[in-house]
């Protein structure tokens, strides 16, 4: 964990060297300057977290200085000080930013008072960096609003999706816009305590109720009581325990593990899990009543996969949150990286997201401003070198991937077809359908109707799996880009009338549409786009080769 860092900025070296003793024996880290143009530089070398800046400077005054440093570094807060009194130049300071304006002699205690909150706030500020639903896209900002209209009321919410989708964060934003959010916010994970435990952690216990209960226990619905309380996991919890939950629900009371009197409570329940809730109640796992009572409201968090567009803001909320806390200076993504991250499927979601930025953040230099591919994780680096083949190599790691199968398979079938037809012979001969037509004898709607069926197949085939993608928002099937193959399969596929020349166009279709995609993301354009855009282009092709096909 890096040191609150504090810069002194003094012309008086004995005032430089006082000031950063005192700030050092606080338990902050202190550096100091007696040259007002060395701080640019030093602004961009060390992460300052607060600066002390004399008024009066040779050079460069202390005003002039603070307008400099705030437009560049608006975050940074800075106290002026003096040693003369001038209510002209503090009016200044406060009016161009400065968080204060001391006087010499400096009193210290105030000086470290002021020092202490600003550090107190930096860091209350770093922890909340993790309790904000951050988001760009359209999905999650229809359910930030569906949150602020059920916030307000006290109906019990359940909230589903997959792990490290958020659902803890989307809990504490509905307590924080509840009207109870000045009480308890109590957290209970139902999967991680045993039954018995988690009884007597819900409900509390009397004392002699089991062995190991020595005195009397309050449960976290007593300690909620006027605020809310949210059961995570909720879908493991054991029907021993759900009719107690469901007597809370219905009429607001709880009793003690081994106590006999009932206690009235009055909080808010939102639940989450991550299993489906039907498919538990089929099963005989879940009271189907206490599903109804517990599910007033149902709001479903989509996983990271869904919603890319949320990528590029959680990465840059992360590594803000991360270089306050380990001291770095990362600000970015290397393409490579940002490629990486938006073909990613992310089974881990946005907790996986998050631990691989920490980590990289960890580990990078001090002064690194750049992610680059390096700092990743094994399993991620290894994605990357896949890539660096010029985008072929992914289509042909391990099994023979099923875009190449098929189009082995319709290559074979036309070779077939034309060699056993005089249509196919007297085409290779001659040059022409029509007149390879009349010399076989062959009538051309022959071949006319078999170009179409393998021509029309093919689009077909990849027709249906765009739209699969378009309508799932899932991304390319793992790092082989396999739909790609099959827009250029089809491309490259309907044009064939001889196997090299098909071949060849098979080849330039996938680089061509590699490079597509690869530009496409990098500017961020959205998933959905990309494949209208890339549908339309094979749906061009492939009718411009079937009308050049008719008319010859």
């Amino acid at each position: 964990m890096k040191k609150f860092s504090i810069l002194v900025v003094d012309d008086e070296k004995e005032m430089c060297i006082s000031l950063s003793e005192i700030i050092n024996s606080n338990g902050y880290r202190a550096l100091y300057t007696v040259d007002p143009k060395q701080v640019p530089v030093i602004l961009s070398g060390e992460n300052i977290d607060l600066i002390i800046m004399d008024v009066r400077m040779p050079v460069i005054s202390g005003i002039d200085l603070l307008k400099r440093i705030k437009i560049t570094n608006k975050r940074i807060p800075i106290i002026m000080i003096s040693g003369y009194t001038s209510v002209e130049s503090a009016v200044l300071a406060m009016k161009y930013g400065a968080l204060n304006f001391y006087m010499k002699p400096i009193n210290t205690t105030e000086l470290m008072g002021e020092i202490g909150r600003v550090a107190d706030s930096y860091w209350r500020d770093a922890d909340n960096f993790d309790h904000r639903i951050v988001s760009r896209s359209s999905e999650m900002e229809r359910i930030k609003k569906e949150i602020s209209k059920v916030a307000p009321t006290d109906a019990p919410i359940l909230l589903t999706g997959e792990s490290g989708t958020g659902k803890e964060l989307a809990a504490c934003a509905l307590h924080d816009q509840s009207e109870r959010h000045s009480r308890p916010f109590i957290k209970v994970n139902c999967a991680s305590l045993p039954e018995t435990l988690l009884e007597s952690e819900l409900f509390g216990h009397e004392r002699g109720s089991f062995t190991d209960a020595v005195e009397r226990r309050l449960g976290k619905f007593e300690i909620a009581n006027g605020g809310s309380i949210f059961l995570d996991e909720i879908g493991d919890m054991s029907l021993k325990i759900q009719p107690k939950l469901l007597r809370v629900l219905q009429d607001g009371e709880i009793q003690r593990l081994g106590g006999s009197s009932s206690i009235s409570t009055d909080v808010r329940i939102i639940s989450a899990t991550n299993q489906d809730v039907d498919e538990l109640i089929r099963e005989g796992r879940f009271r189907e009543d206490l599903f109804f009572r517990l599910s007033v409201v149902i709001i479903h968090i989509p996983p990271l996969r869904e919603r890319r567009e949320d990528i590029q803001a959680l990465t840059d909320h992360f590594l803000e949150m991360f270089n306050r806390i380990y001291g770095k200076r990362l600000r970015s993504l290397s393409p490579e990286v940002a490629e990486i991250f938006m073909r990613h499927q992310w089974p881990g979601n946005i907790r996986e997201l998050r631990n691989c930025l920490e980590r990289s953040c960890i580990f990078a230099a001090q002064q690194q401003e750049c992610l680059e591919v390096d700092l990743l994780p094994t399993q991620y680096r290894a994605s990357a070198d896949r890539q660096q083949d010029g985008g072929l190599a992914g289509y042909f790691d391990g099994p023979i991937p099923f875009p190449i199968i098929i189009f082995i398979v319709m290559v074979i079938f036309w070779q077939y077809i034309l060699r056993r037809t005089k249509l196919g012979r007297y085409s290779c001969a001659v040059g022409g359908n029509k007149e390879a037509a009349r010399l076989s004898g062959v009538p051309v709607d022959f071949y006319h109707i078999m170009t179409f069926v393998i021509g029309g197949l093919m689009a077909a085939l990849a027709g249906i799996i765009y739209a699969s993608r378009l309508f799932s928002a899932t991304p390319l099937a793992g790092q082989g880009y396999e739909l790609d193959a099959i827009a250029s399969t089809v491309i490259g596929g309907t044009s064939v009338s001889g196997g090299e020349g098909s071949v060849i166009g098979t080849l330039v279709g996938v680089l061509l549409l590699n490079v597509v995609s690869n530009m496409f993301n990098l500017l961020g354009i959205q998933v959905y786009i990309q494949y209208l855009i890339k549908g339309v282009i094979i749906l061009t092709v492939v009718g411009f080769d079937s009308y050049s096909r008719y008319k010859r």
